[in-house]
């Protein structure tokens, strides 16, 4: 296919500078707000970020910054398992491009959305339907840790089956497994 492409005139990697393309990217940040330059340099038109670490006032106070560079933020609570201010996922998108949070299809999926390990979003690519995009912030420890890893699978299972009770359409899943 790549020679099929490169003999029709076709770039095969057009990469994110092709007109109309969309670069999706996933990325753990640790805290959104410390580190939000770095983020918004990014030349991506998406970021499913894991690992926000915000507070909910904190995460409002993060949107109307994100606002004011061009960028738009929608994110999850934080891991209410936890103590101290972990988890927490998020997408980020380049305006004009929008996006919303979709409602879980799949009941096991609409429990983990409470968990701060999920987020579940309509995002406005560029084609012609949104695409659901689900971010994922899995267990930490999951290579030593059998009880880490299996709740990181079911995570990853919990988010297949949503992708596929959502309608027809695009469906991409991303994050830090850890």
């Amino acid at each position: 296919p790549h020679e099929s492409l490169i003999q029709q005139g076709i770039d095969p990697h057009p990469g994110p500078s092709a007109p109309e393309s969309a670069r999706v990217e996933a990325i753990n940040i640790s805290h959104l707000a410390n580190n939000w330059r770095f983020i918004s340099e990014r030349d991506a038109t998406f970021m499913g970020i894991g690992e926000h670490s915000l507070l909910p006032h904190e995460l409002s106070l993060q949107r109307s910054k994100a606002m004011e560079s061009g960028w738009a933020t929608l994110g999850t609570t934080l891991d209410p398992e936890l103590k101290h201010n972990t988890g927490g996922v998020a997408g980020v998108v380049k305006t004009p491009r929008k996006m919303c949070k979709l409602t879980a299809l799949d009941p096991g999926f609409r429990k983990l959305l409470e968990s701060g390990r999920a987020n579940l979003l309509a995002v406005g690519l560029g084609l012609t339907v949104p695409v659901v995009v689900i971010t994922i912030y899995g267990w930490t420890g999951g290579r030593n840790s059998e009880t880490a890893r299996a709740r990181t699978n079911c995570l990853l299972e919990a988010a297949m089956r949503e992708c596929q009770a959502q309608p027809d359409g695009p469906c991409i899943i991303l994050g830090d497994l850890n």
